[in-house]
């Protein structure tokens, strides 16, 4: 899985099942967390991470953030609420507040604009960027139409592909559509199967 990729090209992130066990306050300073790079993470997505334990959380959380630095640029310093997460988190009063003011955002999102503010906690502090829960084979799902393209590729496009056929390995194949038509997207994924799948025992 690909969490930077699944962001950028769908703006959805994947969360493992979980043993359960995080608490409502550390969920909610993960929320928090996110928060600071102007997105939130959708109620699907909330409630998957609630299901994770501390430990699943903590690391989960620490892939994201660094997708997400990653995202807004290195010259965008970002100090964390929580530096000692799972350990250090929201109080619980407050996590239990945060949690009821993200969940009203999130339900007065889908209303129309003149209708509700938004939130005063949230309020200045997000923009509608919204990120959902993907499956693993949504995630899988967003190679074929890069290399069913008619047209040449970005290069992160190419990158994308390159990242597909290098990870996957002979399995790439079930991922793959019957025809490339567009001759120089074919030299790109011979090109990185002779690389990466020739040898490959699963090929």
């Amino acid at each position: 899985m690909n969490q930077e990729l699944f962001l950028r090209r769908a703006t959805k992130v994947h969360v493992p099942v979980g043993s359960g066990g995080a608490t409502r306050a550390q969920v909610a300073s993960a929320i928090q967390e996110i928060a600071a790079f102007h997105c939130i993470l959708s109620e699907s997505v909330i409630e998957r991470i609630g299901m994770l334990s501390a430990d699943e959380l903590a690391r989960w959380l620490r892939d994201m953030l660094g997708v997400l630095r990653r995202r807004v640029g290195a010259h965008v310093q970002h100090q964390p609420f929580y530096p000692g997460f799972p350990e250090q988190v929201l109080k619980a009063s407050k996590a239990e507040l945060y949690l009821t003011a993200v969940m009203h955002y999130l339900t007065l999102r889908r209303l129309p604009t003149h209708e509700h503010a938004r939130p005063p906690l949230l309020e200045g502090k997000l923009v509608p960027w919204l990120v959902e829960l993907g499956s693993v084979a949504e995630f899988e799902s967003l190679l074929a139409p890069l290399v069913s393209s008619r047209t040449s590729l970005s290069d992160a496009d190419a990158a994308d592909v390159a990242w597909f056929i290098r990870q996957y390995r002979g399995d790439v194949f079930r991922l793959l559509p019957e025809d490339v038509p567009f001759r120089e997207i074919r030299a790109l994924v011979g090109g990185a199967l002779v690389q990466h799948v020739a040898g490959d025992a699963r090929g």
